[in-house]
Formats: C-alpha cells, sequence, structure tokens
C-alpha cells in the first residue's frame, strides 16, 4: 500500500476520532479529556504538516514544536489517570523539565533543519514505561474485575502499542532514512500501527459512557 494512502486514511481517521471525541467530551473524566486533546494537538499538527508542504515550507520546525507539546500532554494523562497525589508540582516539573529538553536538542542537537528525533525518541521511552507501570497498577489492583470496560486500561494499552511502535521508528529513524525502499517500508508500518490505534481509540470514546471510570 502507498505511503500516501496510508497518510490519508490516517489523517482521515484523525478527523472522526476528534469529531467523535468532541461529541463525547463533556462525559469524559479529567484523563480521559486530556487524552483527547492529545488527539486533537496530533490532528492540528497534521493539518498545519499538510498546510506547509502545500506551500512548499520546511515542515521540520513544526515537529519541534509539536513533540515538546505532545510529550507534556501524554505525561499530564497518565499522571491523571493513574491519580497521582499533589499532581501541581508534577504539572510544573513536566512542563519546565521538557520544555527545556525540547530547546536544548533544537538549540545544540537538531535545529530546525533536522527532524527532531531525539525528542521523539525520549517521549517514546517515558511513554513505554509509564504505560507499563499504569497497566501494571490496574492489573494488581483486587478491586477491579472485567478490565475491558475500563476506558484508561484501553487508553494506556493502545499507548504502549502506539509509542512502542514509535520507538522503533524514530530510534532508527536517521539510519534508515539513508535508503528510500527501507524508509518506505518503515513508515508504512508505522502508519498501519497508527491506524489500528487509533481505529480502537474511536471506539473507546465512542463506547465511553459505557465503561466503567478508573
Amino acid at each position: 500500500m502507498k505511503m500516501g494512502v496510508i497518510s490519508n486514511i490516517y489523517f482521515c481517521l484523525l478527523l472522526l476520532i476528534t469529531a467523535i471525541g468532541a461529541y463525547r467530551f463533556l462525559l469524559f473524566e479529567k484523563s480521559a479529556r486530556l487524552f483527547y486533546v492529545l488527539i486533537a494537538t496530533g490532528l492540528v499538527n497534521e493539518i498545519l504538516v499538510r498546510i506547509f508542504q502545500y506551500r512548499q515550507v520546511n515542515t521540520m520546525i513544526l515537529y519541534h514544536f509539536y513533540c515538546p507539546l505532545d510529550f507534556i500532554l501524554i505525561c499530564l494523562f497518565f499522571l491523571y489517570s493513574i491519580k497521582i497525589r499533589r499532581r501541581i508540582p508534577y504539572n510544573i516539573a513536566i512542563f519546565i523539565v521538557i520544555s527545556l529538553l525540547g530547546y536544548l536538542n533544537y538549540k545544540y542537537l537538531q535545529p530546525v533543519n533536522h527532524i527532531a528525533s531525539n525528542m521523539f525518541t525520549l517521549e517514546s521511552f517515558s511513554a513505554i514505561i509509564m504505560a507499563l507501570f499504569a497497566l501494571y497498577k490496574i492489573l494488581v489492583d483486587e478491586r477491579i474485575d472485567l478490565l475491558y470496560k475500563y476506558a484508561n486500561f484501553w487508553f494506556w494499552a493502545f499507548s504502549l502499542i502506539l509509542y512502542g511502535g514509535t520507538f522503533f521508528f524514530w530510534a532508527y529513524i536517521i539510519v534508515i532514512a539513508k535508503d528510500d525502499h527501507l524508509i518506505e517500508i518503515a513508515q508504512n508500518i508505522q502508519g498501519l500501527i497508527n491506524i489500528f490505534v487509533f481505529i480502537g481509540i474511536g471506539f473507546v470514546f465512542l463506547f465511553y459512557p459505557k465503561m466503567a471510570k478508573k
């Protein structure tokens, strides 16, 4: 399947899921609302990328802003979804540390003409650790049965799948980008992972009112 086809399917899915999430937004808990904002931010970035490409403007700068923002949102989502107490100090630390890391990466390692692969790799690795921790907490919680009824369980599980794929993609992007055939295969695989994950997230948004809260 051509990368352009996969990209268009993914973009249409983002539009549909964002619309479903907006329809259900008032029913969401705070953690689900943060996850929705994460999805909506991805849609905005995709729209800006397409506009930049149409105008033949370098899109790399967008990712230097998008990745830290996405990183902050995924950290906040996990922070709220596992119900950490006294979150304000953590919120401040997350914002400061990730913003600083993004700036240092942009300033000294990967400037505007390079994709922010360092930040994407770090984000993916961090999200994997957080997803595993969250899943462990819910799996050992004896008060909870029928895990599939819990929206956060699905958000954590889909995050683990998504960021598991993106971790390897961004960790090796510089190497595989040297081979046009190899980068196309890698992009297709990651695109299909994205489509699978976002279809699942769409169903969670759609059936959210019937799910148990945690």
